[in-house]
């Protein structure tokens, strides 16, 4: 969950890399190979529903007023004790035979996005990536963010209010849809997970999502997630 500093919670500093000490290797592909879909889920703060589906764009005529968020709601604050507990429940479900134990890094796509503006030595908002090494695979957990929204509880936000009024809804119960995506790149086995707002129905299959079922208490996680198998995993686009 976001602090009110960028080093709460920390210890002592093992190690400052800074830009110059990181340096290139040219000999290493640029481009992602072997991409998969393993997964899709919707998150609520209490309810899991894999694979879920994404919400349509459905545009509506312009000007519009859209009032602010209320409340807004990080998704970080979402399972703040186990961040990929979600993932790992979708893959179970969704590509069981997947071994994660193959993977180098599994990661959300922020973290990508910070590391990438920190090499390009894009003075942004500073941001923390907390990570865990399990075996020989590295998780990476969002951590404290500048930009967060419990950092700035006074600052209105519109975001949900738009996706509201422009996409079709999501799952009952859940705030956002999860894509998982899987590849090689640079020699590392990498598997990222990011959020997608929407997606285009003439560019995508149709999409049924069959009645949700009530949940038993054998489908409650230890984190309190209520998980439903819902929805259809619509493919990446070509």
């Amino acid at each position: 969950m976001p602090q009110s500093s960028i080093y709460a919670g920390t210890k002592t500093l093992l190690h400052e890399i800074s830009l110059g000490a990181i340096q290139p290797d040219l000999s290493l592909p640029v481009s992602p190979k072997d991409l998969s879909f393993p997964t899709s889920y919707d998150l609520g703060p209490t309810r899991l529903v894999v694979p879920g589906s994404p919400p349509a764009w459905t545009p509506q005529d312009l000007p519009i007023v859209l009032p602010a968020d209320s409340p807004a709601v990080d998704p970080r604050t979402v399972l703040p004790s186990c961040p990929l507990d979600a993932l790992f429940r979708a893959i179970q479900i969704t590509s069981p035979d997947l071994a994660l134990d193959e993977f180098d890094l599994i990661t959300d796509r922020k973290n990508l996005r910070a590391l990438f503006d920190f090499i390009q030595n894009k003075k942004g908002d500073p941001h923390r990536i907390e990570a865990e090494l399990v075996g020989g695979t590295l998780l990476f957990y969002l951590g404290w963010s500048a930009s967060s929204y419990t950092n700035f509880p006074n600052r209105p936000t519109y975001g949900m209010n738009f996706e509201r009024m422009f996409t079709g809804p999501l799952s009952e119960g859940t705030i956002q849809h999860n894509r998982v995506v899987t590849y090689v790149f640079g020699g590392l086995k990498v598997m990222v997970k990011y959020q997608a707002d929407a997606c285009l129905v003439s560019a995508s299959p149709a999409v049924s999502t069959p009645p949700q079922r009530v949940p038993s208490a054998a489908d409650v996680t230890p984190f309190g997630l209520h998980v439903i198998t819902s929805g259809s995993l619509v493919p990446l686009r070509p």
